[in-house]
């Protein structure tokens, strides 16, 4: 049986991705391998924190400096040769030169000698954004108005580098709390989905390796060239699901998701909840994003940041 890290439905051995939230299916095991090794002579593993579809993040604590670390290990079916290899560390060198407050701090990257690809983290302390829109949705416009814009502020950053995310979704959203007590967005996993996109011609393979057909964009789903637009609709959807509880474009076959990104058109998060009240000025912006013609979106983050702006909101 596969089980979802997130909603723990049990699924056959055959599934890949949940239905309801569109997670990455965990085998089901009694015992980790890695739980209890040392990463590179470096991290010793001690926790699993979660699974996507690059790999698993563990918490890790670093041998020399004695402190708390978050290490992510990528799967070793995607690291097919060493030209692979040699692509992650490129890129994810790039990304971690990402200095940026809602940004993840990635400070060291390797390959084991036994051929296992890595790269270290600072721990976030705190959800991420799938769980928090689980227990809290819908989440309150100011709430949400300000979570967005730290992810258009890290968005923007990293565009304007050239660096596209190229897999956002809450998962890789994490939520801590500042030392104000307010919410503080960190984002991980910047430009590392490029390494695995390269190189495959067979796109619904490649998709469902990294697991996320509920949040890809419609240039993605047909393989077509991205930029930073094709991010700003994958926080479309995230909007929608804050402003709804669900994600716009779902079913239980993959392949099917990806043929409605590229072919249907959003119902309106008013007319899916109209139980809710969900503020039209926030569905407008949603629906700006999830338009399938890259040009007629926020053509960049910082566009869609001067629009979120509420009533009241300090």
């Amino acid at each position: 049986m596969n089980t979802c890290p997130v909603c723990g439905t049990r699924y056959a051995r055959s599934e890949r991705v949940c239905t309801r939230d569109g997670s990455v299916l965990e085998e089901e095991r009694t015992v980790d391998p890695l739980l209890g090794q040392a990463i590179d002579g470096k991290y010793q593993l001690e926790a699993r924190l979660s699974q996507g579809g690059m790999g698993t993040v563990y918490r890790a604590m670093h041998l020399t400096l004695g402190k708390p670390v978050a290490v992510k290990v990528i799967r070793p079916d995607l690291v097919t040769s060493s030209v692979v290899a040699r692509r992650f560390l490129q890129e994810a060198r790039a990304a971690s030169q990402l200095d940026h407050p809602n940004i993840a701090r990635v400070f060291d990257l390797g390959q084991t000698l036994e051929g296992t690809l890595y790269f270290a983290m600072d721990l976030v302390d705190g959800p991420n954004l799938q769980e928090v829109i689980r227990t809290s949705s819908p989440l309150e416009p100011v709430r949400t108005v300000r979570l967005l814009r730290q992810v258009t502020s890290a968005l923007s950053f990293a565009h304007t580098r050239n660096i596209i995310h190229r897999d956002l979704k809450p998962a890789n959203i994490m939520v801590a709390t500042g030392a104000d007590g307010r919410d503080e967005v960190k984002l991980l996993d910047f430009g590392i989905a490029r390494t695995f996109e390269l190189g495959t011609a067979q796109l619904t393979i490649n998709r469902l390796a990294l697991g996320t057909p509920q949040y890809i964009s419609p240039e993605q789903a047909t393989n077509d060239p991205v930029d930073g637009r094709s991010d700003l609709y994958a926080l479309g959807i995230i909007l929608y699901e804050m402003l709804a509880g669900e994600v716009p474009f779902n079913d239980p076959s993959p392949a099917a998701i990806l043929v409605k990104q590229i072919r249907e058109a959003p119902m309106p998060p008013s007319q899916r909840r109209p139980d809710l009240n969900i503020p039209r000025a926030l569905e407008a912006i949603a629906l700006r994003c999830l338009e399938k013609d890259a040009g007629k979106r926020f053509q960049t983050a910082g566009e869609l940041d001067r629009t979120l702006e509420l009533p009241g909101d300090q």
